[in-house]
């Protein structure tokens, strides 16, 4: 019996995004929810810029699935724990398994919104807790 065949770094990134961008939608959604609630003076911008956002998250998620079907990739299923996200997926015909920690994607759901934001995560000390 032959091992399953390695996957590419391109493969597993993009197994990656398609698990991450659903949480990244989650917590602009979440986000929306907060700025609805809070009593701004102009809430008008954020929210469309916030919109903006989810449109152009969802873009990107179809185009990768639309990436993945072609490399013969399918995620089944996927179940969310206290510590952990888990996905199984098909890739060239062969089951495997992605485990992301909160943590991790807690970092790469940043980086993303500070992509989408135009901001920098740079340490500049401003937003520092007391």
């Amino acid at each position: 019996m032959t091992p399953a065949p390695l996957q590419t770094e391109e493969e597993i990134q993009l197994v990656k995004d398609c698990i991450i961008a659903p949480v990244l939608l989650d917590v602009l959604e979440h986000d929306m929810r907060a700025i609805t609630l809070t009593k701004l003076k102009l809430p008008y911008p954020y929210r469309r810029k916030f919109r903006s956002m989810q449109k152009e998250v969802t873009l990107e998620l179809t185009n990768l699935r639309q990436m993945m079907r072609q490399l013969g990739i399918k995620i089944y299923s996927e179940s969310r724990s206290k510590e952990y996200l888990e996905a199984h997926y098909m890739c060239r015909g062969y089951d495997h398994e992605m485990i992301l920690m909160w943590d991790t994607i807690k970092a790469e759901v940043e980086i993303r919104l500070s992509h989408y934001l135009q901001v920098s995560l740079d340490d500049d000390g401003d937003d520092e807790p007391p």
